[in-house]
Formats: C-alpha cells, sequence, structure tokens
C-alpha cells in the first residue's frame, strides 16, 4: 500500500514501491534492492530515499543508487502525467484527512483508555514493573492493559495483551492509544494505534502545556516516561517521545519553542539523530548514550547526574 504518490518522473522507475511517504523535497519507501530486511519497528521503511532534478534514488542500507530513467528515456512527462499526479495526491491526502478526523472523533467519544485503567491487574502492574514504570506512574500518565488485542502481522490476525499509553495534545485532548504489544509477533513489532487512520503524535510528558526550554527529546512513550520520572524532581526539563526515528516534520516544528533540545536517541540511531538535529537546527544537540536512555537508569541505575554528564558533552550538527 502507497501512503504518498510519487511524482511522474520517479513513478515512472518505482511506481510498485510500497510505504512511499514524502519528506519535504524527497520521498522515502522500502528498497527496490534490499526491500525492508532487518526493519521490524513501528516506522515506517525508508531506507530508499528519492529526489528530483534529476530523478534519482538511493538506498541508504546497501547502497543502491540510480537514475529513473536509466533503463527509460524514452519517457517524456507530459503536463497531463503531472497533473494527473497532483490530483492524486489531492485526492489522497484529503480522504487521509478524513479518515483521521473520523478515527480522532470515534477514539475521543469512546474514552476507551479508561476502560483500560480499569482492567489493570497484578500481572499487568508486574509488567509496566518490569519497564521502570512504579503505581504512582500508572496513575500520571493513565496507562492501562488490554487483555487480549487481535492485530495484524503478514496478512493474518494475531492475538497479544498490551499495555495502553494514551497520548494527548498540548491542552489535553486524547489524539491516540498506543497499544504496546506484551507477546509481540517478532521483536521489532510492538506498537499499534487504538484506531487506524489516527495520525503519529508527539508524548507530551507534559501535555497541561506547549512544550518549551531545555527539552529532552527520546524516541516513544516508554522512554519519556521513564526520563521524566528521573528528571521532574530536580530541575525544569521538559522531555517528549517522538514516534519512531523519522518523525514527521509537523511534529518536529512542535518543539519551535524548545531549546537547547538534546536528542537521545538508542545507539544505533546515529543518522537518525542526525537528520532530527539537523531539522531542529541550532538549537539541537546529539547526546550519545551507551545504552538506550530507559535502560541507562532502569537497568544501568544510572543517576541524573551520570545523564546531565553526558548532555554536558553533547555536540552540535555540523
Amino acid at each position: 500500500m502507497n501512503i504518498d504518490t510519487l511524482p511522474p518522473e520517479l513513478a515512472r522507475r518505482w511506481s510498485n514501491l510500497i510505504y512511499v511517504r514524502k519528506h519535504g523535497t524527497e520521498w522515502s519507501a522500502e528498497c527496490p534492492r534490499c526491500g525492508d530486511e532487518g526493519h521490524g519497528g513501528h516506522d515506517f521503511p525508508d531506507r530508499f530515499r528519492m529526489w528530483l532534478n534529476p530523478a534519482r534514488g538511493w538506498c541508504r542500507h546497501c547502497g543502491y543508487q540510480d537514475f529513473a530513467d536509466s533503463d527509460n528515456r524514452q519517457v517524456i512527462i507530459t503536463s497531463e502525467m503531472r497533473q494527473q499526479w497532483i490530483r492524486e495526491r489531492q485526492e489522497r491526502e484529503e480522504q487521509a484527512r478524513r479518515g483521521a478526523e473520523h478515527a480522532l472523533e470515534l477514539l475521543r467519544h469512546e474514552q476507551a483508555y479508561l476502560r483500560y485503567q480499569q482492567q489493570m491487574d497484578d500481572y499487568a502492574r508486574g509488567w509496566w514493573r518490569s519497564k521502570g514504570i512504579v503505581n504512582w506512574m500508572l496513575e500520571r500518565f493513565k496507562l492501562g492493559y488490554c487483555a487480549s488485542r487481535s492485530v495484524w502481522f503478514h496478512g493474518a490476525e494475531y492475538s497479544t495483551p498490551t499495555a495502553t499509553i494514551p497520548v494527548f495534545a498540548v491542552g489535553g485532548e486524547l489524539v491516540n492509544i498506543r497499544h504496546r504489544l506484551i507477546k509481540p509477533p517478532e521483536p521489532n513489532d510492538k506498537y499499534r494505534p487504538e484506531r487506524a487512520g489516527l495520525p503519529a503524535s508527539l508524548y507530551l510528558t507534559e501535555p497541561e502545556q506547549t512544550p518549551r526550554g531545555l527539552t529532552i527529546l527520546v524516541e516513544g512513550e516508554i522512554k519519556a516516561i521513564i526520563v521524566w520520572s528521573y528528571f521532574q524532581e530536580s530541575r525544569r526539563v521538559t522531555v517528549v517521545g517522538v514516534p519512531g526515528k523519522n518523525p514527521r516534520d509537523e511534529l518536529i516544528q512542535q518543539l519551535s519553542e524548545c531549546e537547547p533540545v538534546y536528542v537521545v536517541l538508542d545507539p544505533d540511531a546515529g543518522a537518525q539523530a542526525h537528520q532530527i538535529a539537523k531539522r531542529l537546527g541550532s538549537r539541537a544537540r546529539i547526546v550519545k548514550l551507551p545504552v538506550k536512555p530507559d535502560d541507562f537508569f532502569v537497568r544501568y541505575g544510572g543517576t541524573v547526574k551520570e545523564f546531565e554528564s553526558a548532555i554536558k558533552h553533547s555536540a552540535r550538527v555540523r
């Protein structure tokens, strides 16, 4: 399934790619050579990047690169082809907008996160505790539990219990409920939204106010909760979680009042951390930890002082 439509200059060569997404002046998708092998995760595959002028593509995983017209030079892009592409893109955007509005309306009407809170039992509390989240945090962030949820995996239905994480926008409006699969079909396929069509959102640990000031940016909700819990007593720090390693531009733009922004992704996400920092500009610093930021505290007994030391040694993007 395509998420966005490639322009005709690129589509004439790579129209069969799935999970196409637009990022400013470039597009991403799975790679036509290596596919998405080893990707996993809950974000869209984006290893293959495509640009116009000239129309070309490059895979940052396997190194495949080519021009879109290298085997089809006789194709001429007409104004009709370009207008058709524009119409298709507008139709997809409108369809996605209507779908998201309907899903959001149902989400807010159902208030399912309250039901998930009530389903919390000893097993669920034990699972949350294994992640470093104790009872007061369960209540503070309205975390919950779903005993059985059906998800789709490789075209088949799969059931698993889930830990639930409601996501609130600034002002406290519910915008999503994230299901963390407790028994995922494969190790890196761990998350699903409450309803299809809901767009990915920033996770705000303090949705009562606009994020501003000194900010720590991590990947995902659980990491954000853990880091916030360690910093909230010692000093004023904003902590936000981004959905995946390649968040949309409009999510990054929500951090316009945040400075400095310390980007603390997992140790294996160096390239993605660099890209996020570049989009934040001079306000950003990249913090390098030897382990994941939540594991730093929960598994390895790191302290706020040690975390702050890593912050002091953070680097600007050049």
